[in-house]
């Protein structure tokens, strides 16, 4: 595993997700799924990390299986997933407007370089309204696109602390959709910023969101009966 520039990425933690066997077709036919799986599946299926030379070894992978890895982020690389020996496409088709993992079809002893997406770091502080009242532990959720229109998004989950500030890598993109949520109780609303553009810089990491207050609402529901 290299960065963008060719230099070997050390150290880097890969968790398996999923090992299937691969039909004619290129199609998953039914596998193993690890992603989600509680603490005991890692005496089974650990965490494996790359080597000073950024080399992963993957052991025990089945003749006509593939598996699918995710990618740990760091300060330099995002947070990603490889497709590897799954029989899918290498190159995106014409009209496939999903996200896709790095995909990698790769020979029996073949060594494979894999070139990482670099970390593309969002940052900035969740308000509450006009105070100057920080959003406490509130959640906050990114989605990643690989179109530049609103094609299918990859998402994962942030928090604040206690000052409303968070920082946070989403997956590799060109388009992202941000969702800040009210912390649980109070009288705000969720806010969502569609079509946000990376950049280098404060436009990227000096974000502020201030959640426009309501009025919060309690109540019993009842069965009819």
């Amino acid at each position: 595993l290299v960065d963008i520039e060719g230099v070997p990425q050390a150290n880097v933690t890969v968790e398996l997700m999923t090992m299937t066997p691969v039909t004619g077709s290129g199609n998953y036919d039914q596998g193993l799924n690890f992603s989600g799986a509680t603490a005991p599946r890692c005496s089974v299926v650990p965490q494996m990390k790359t080597d000073n030379n950024g080399i992963l070894t993957i052991p025990a992978v089945p003749l006509e299986h593939g598996v699918i890895l995710r990618v740990s982020g760091n300060e330099q690389i995002a947070p990603q997933t490889l497709s590897l020996n799954s029989g899918q496409p290498e190159q995106r088709g014409e009209r496939d407007q999903t996200y896709r993992a790095l995909v990698k079809n790769m020979q029996p002893s073949e060594m494979a370089t894999l070139s990482l997406a670099p970390a593309q770091f969002f940052a900035g502080r969740v308000m509450l309204g006009d105070t100057d009242q920080p959003a406490r532990n509130a959640r906050i959720t990114m989605g990643s696109s690989q179109q530049s229109f609103a094609g299918s998004s990859f998402w994962l989950e942030g928090r604040t602390d206690d000052q409303g500030h968070f920082r946070i890598c989403p997956y590799p993109g060109i388009n992202f959709q941000m969702i800040a949520y009210a912390p649980e109780g109070t009288p705000y609303h969720d806010k969502r910023l569609n079509n946000m553009k990376w950049e280098s810089g404060p436009a990227s990491e000096q974000l502020e969101i201030r959640l426009t207050k309501g009025v919060l609402v309690t109540g019993t529901v009842r069965d009819a009966k």
